[in-house]
C-alpha cells in the first residue's frame, strides 16, 4: 500500500470510530484484555479466589480472559455480558462482548439490586435520563428503543414489556416501587408487538414469568387444554402458552410426577392439609416449583422443590 493509499485509510477509520462514539452512556471502548476474540464457543466463569476477581475459562479450561472482574451478570459468556472492572481507573459497570467491545457504561440494568442477566443473546439496558428499558442485542446494537418501563427476559424470542405505567413509591424515600397501569405487550427482539393486552388469566397486569415460552402453539381459536393460557394476537390468531403451575397441579394430583415417599406419604394420608405452589424461573427455559405441605390443624410444613426441564419435573430438594 502506498502512502497515500494508508493515509486513506487511516482518515477514514478516524471517521468511523468517531460516528461510532456517543455520549458516554454509549461510549464505546476496547477491553483492556489480552486474550479476548470471535468465536462461538461459550466461556465458563470461574473465581481465582486469591484475587477474588473473575475470569472465563473455555470448555477445555483454557483461561479466556484472566481473573478482572469482581461481577458478572452471568456464568456463562456467550457473546455478550455485564461486568464490574475497573474503568478509567475505578470500577464500574459495563457492557462486554467477546471481541473486547466496552460500551453502555451508565446504562446497566439493576433489578432488585441484581445484575439483569441475558437471555439468548439479549441485555436489557437503562436510560438515565428517562429512567425508560431498552434492550441490546449480543453485538451491542439497540434492537428495542428505551420506551418501556420494563422489559422482561427473552424466552424463544419473545418477552413481556411494560409501557405507558406511572412509578408509585412504597416508602418514603422510594426505596421500594411498583408500575401502575399503562399497558403490558408481548414482544418480539425486533420491537413488533405480538400480543397488545398480554394480561394473567384474572386481569393481573403482573409480569408472566408462569408461562413457559417454549410452549407457544398459534392457532386459529383459543387453546382447549385447561393448563395452557390462550391471547388474541396482534394479527388476529391466538398465542397458548402452558401455564407451568397449572400444569403442575395436573401431575401432582393426577399421581404423575416422581416423588419421594416423604411426599408421597403426606399426599396419600387421611389428614387434611393446605398446598401452596409457588413459581420461579431458574434460568432462561428452566424453571422451579415449591411445593409446601401445611397440616390443617398443627400447622407442620414440609417443602419440596422441583426442577422443570423440557421432559419432566425433577424433584432436587426436600
Amino acid at each position: 500500500m502506498n502512502k497515500i493509499a494508508t493515509i486513506a485509510a487511516i482518515t477514514l477509520l478516524a471517521l468511523l470510530l468517531l460516528i461510532g462514539c456517543g455520549n458516554r452512556s454509549n461510549a464505546t471502548k476496547n477491553a483492556d484484555l489480552s486474550v479476548l476474540e470471535q468465536n462461538n464457543d461459550i466461556w465458563i466463569a470461574f473465581r481465582d479466589d486469591s484475587l477474588d476477581l473473575i475470569g472465563y475459562k473455555d470448555k477445555n479450561g483454557t483461561i479466556k480472559i484472566k481473573p478482572t472482574f469482581s461481577d458478572v451478570s452471568s456464568d456463562k459468556f456467550d457473546r455478550i455480558i455485564v461486568v464490574t472492572a475497573k474503568y478509567d481507573g475505578k470500577w464500574t459497570n459495563y457492557f462486554l462482548t467477546k471481541e473486547g467491545r466496552i460500551f453502555g457504561i451508565d446504562s446497566v440494568y439493576f433489578f432488585d439490586n441484581y445484575i439483569h442477566r441475558q437471555c439468548e443473546g439479549f441485555l436489557n439496558f437503562i436510560d438515565r435520563k428517562t429512567d425508560n428499558i431498552g434492550m441490546f442485542d449480543r453485538n451491542g446494537n439497540v434492537v428495542i428503543p428505551a420506551d418501556y418501563n420494563y422489559l422482561e427476559k427473552v424466552r424463544n424470542g419473545m418477552l413481556a414489556a411494560r409501557k405507558g405505567a406511572k412509578k408509585e413509591c412504597l416508602d418514603k424515600y422510594c426505596e421500594h416501587s411498583k408500575f401502575v397501569g399503562g399497558k403490558v405487550m408481548l414482544l418480539d427482539t425486533l420491537n413488533n408487538v405480538l400480543i397488545e393486552n398480554f394480561t394473567t388469566w384474572d386481569g393481573d397486569t403482573t409480569f408472566l414469568g408462569n408461562l413457559d415460552f417454549f410452549s407457544v402453539e398459534k392457532s386459529k381459536v383459543p387453546h382447549s387444554d385447561t393448563t395452557r393460557i390462550s391471547y388474541l394476537a396482534k394479527d388476529g390468531s391466538y398465542y397458548s402458552f402452558t401455564v407451568i403451575e397449572r400444569e403442575f397441579r395436573q401431575l401432582l394430583f393426577n399421581g404423575m410426577l416422581d416423588m419421594k415417599k416423604e411426599l408421597s406419604s403426606i399426599l396419600n394420608s387421611e389428614s387434611e392439609y393446605y398446598i401452596y405452589v409457588s413459581h420461579s424461573v431458574a434460568d432462561c427455559d428452566n424453571h422451579k416449583i415449591e411445593l409446601c405441605i401445611s397440616h390443617k390443624v398443627s400447622g407442620e410444613q414440609n417443602c419440596f422443590k422441583f426442577l422443570r426441564t423440557k421432559n419432566e419435573y425433577k424433584l432436587i430438594e426436600w
